[in-house]
């Protein structure tokens, strides 16, 4: 059991599912995790340690962020620059106000650098984010004139370096942050256990295409090392590893106990301290640190999915359908424009029965060309509608080349009176406020104009 729901969340079965225990969803799997970039880095540190021409030296370098866990789920190839919507200029890709096809974007490897001990830092915080800019600057410069053949710019408040077909981006603190310490538990993890790298990107991609992707990164990462670890043999291959992942979320007591990993299991905890996912994990600010934003309903949904999917006769021939949600749960769904989508390529049914092939140009390792680095467009659409109607609905979404977008309306039960703060897409009639349906799946389709191909609804009842 997992507690009771409240709605927040669609409840249910979640489809038909299935999934082989072979070699089916390692179709899914696009590049190495982030391997590639966490070589370069490798080899970037040395050069790093021995620039003499900062003004403080680099005590530190730790790769942050999914590529130095080797769970990133999409590939870091970058192609060559070219179509309407992306212009160069000056050695960097641009978006331009051209309508055409989405571009794809890169993700780059988050390098946090630590600066040697120094009473020099200003104590005023405006003062002291000056400095890391300009000493950013400096270490691009350095890099340039070094023996490294890369490219170096400053975009924003970090230094962006692309060298040997790899893109990092490099920020500095005085200390080493929370996330270093468990991405370099969860990278060696990566390299104990074979299986890792490929189960930890089906399970971001099962809840995914589940249109969970509201589940954090970090909270299906720990969840899947621990239970790995946990496991008494340890999967051969992804797929498998998938499974004994699902197995553990169906047939694990959320209730009553955490799902501790091997290495804490003397440990006392109280249960009732802990939020609903509750996972012990080392390298843990505070006990269950990184599933802490997952809540019961998010919970009870990926426990009834996991259910459903291992419940499914003769699952082994088909594993797409392990990967099909089911949308009769939702109220509405917000259809997208299939050439809007930047990460497209990544669709289930395109990898998997190859419905679509898609054909670019990879830039070569010596281009000079800095990409598109993270442009996702529906990421932050998704992320306007929850802060804009976060009051009358909730959004779900598949971050991973979704082109659908799942509405499930918060049944309020009130006397038609709302705070000040709620009244957005309300209207009064007979002098109290009620959902101006109308109105407000307008506003979705301005919103995402350009994005937005048609708004359906799908139970018209409880919208009327």
């Amino acid at each position: 059991g997992t507690g009771a729901a409240t709605g927040e969340c669609p409840g249910g079965g979640g489809g038909v599912c299935g999934g082989g225990g072979g070699g089916g969803g390692g179709a899914l799997l696009r590049g190495t995790g982030g391997r590639e970039g966490r070589a370069v880095l490798d080899q970037l540190i040395p050069v790093l340690y021995s620039l003499e021409q900062l003004p403080l030296k680099i005590a530190g370098a730790a790769a942050t962020g999914q590529h130095g866990r080797s769970s990133l789920v999409t590939d870091t190839t970058i192609l060559e620059v070219g179509g309407k919507s992306v212009k160069e200029e000056f050695g960097v890709a641009k978006l331009t106000s051209k309508t055409g096809m989405a571009p794809r974007s890169v993700e780059p490897l988050e390098v946090l650098l630590v600066a040697e001990k120094s009473g020099k830092w200003p104590k005023d915080d405006e003062a002291r984010r000056r400095v890391r800019v300009a000493w950013l600057q400096e270490l691009g410069r350095c890099l340039v004139k070094s023996e490294v053949k890369c490219v170096a710019r400053m975009m924003g408040e970090r230094l962006v370096v692309m060298v040997s077909g790899q893109v990092l981006s490099f920020t500095i603190n005085t200390s080493r942050s929370p996330e270093c310490e468990v991405t370099s538990w969860l990278a060696s993890v990566d390299k104990s256990t074979p299986a890792w790298s490929g189960t930890v990107r089906l399970a971001k991609r099962w809840l995914a295409s589940h249109l969970l992707s509201c589940v954090p990164d970090l909270a299906i990462e720990v969840s899947v090392a621990v239970t790995l670890a946990a496991s008494p043999l340890p999967p051969a291959s992804p797929t498998a590893g998938l499974m004994v992942w699902l197995q553990m979320l169906a047939s694990h007591d959320w209730n009553s106990r955490p799902l501790i990993h091997p290495d804490l299991q003397s440990e006392a905890t109280d249960r009732s301290q802990l939020p609903p996912m509750a996972v012990l994990c080392p390298h843990s600010p505070t006990a269950s640190h990184w599933t802490r934003e997952v809540t019961w309903p998010q919970l009870q949904r990926m426990v009834s999915l996991a259910n459903t999917c291992l419940s499914t006769p003769d699952i082994s021939r088909a594993p797409l359908k392990l990967f099909t949600p089911n949308l009769d749960s939702y109220e509405a769904l917000i259809h997208l424009k299939h050439l809007q989508i930047p990460n497209r390529h990544l669709q289930v049914s395109n990898l998997l029965e190859g419905s679509e092939q898609y054909s670019a140009k990879k830039s070569d390792n010596a281009s000079r060309t800095l990409p598109i680095l993270g442009h996702d467009c529906l990421s932050k659409y998704v992320s306007l509608l929850r802060s804009s109607y976060g009051n009358i609905a909730k959004f779900y979404h598949d971050k991973y080349g979704g082109s659908v977008i799942g509405v499930k309306i918060i049944d309020s039960k009130d006397d038609g009176k709302v705070k000040l703060g709620g009244i957005q897409g309300r209207m009064l009639v007979n002098n109290q406020a009620v959902t101006n349906w109308g109105a407000v799946i307008e506003d979705w389709s301005i919103l995402g104009s350009g994005l937005v191909k048609n708004v359906e609804i799908l139970n018209t009842d409880i919208m009327l």
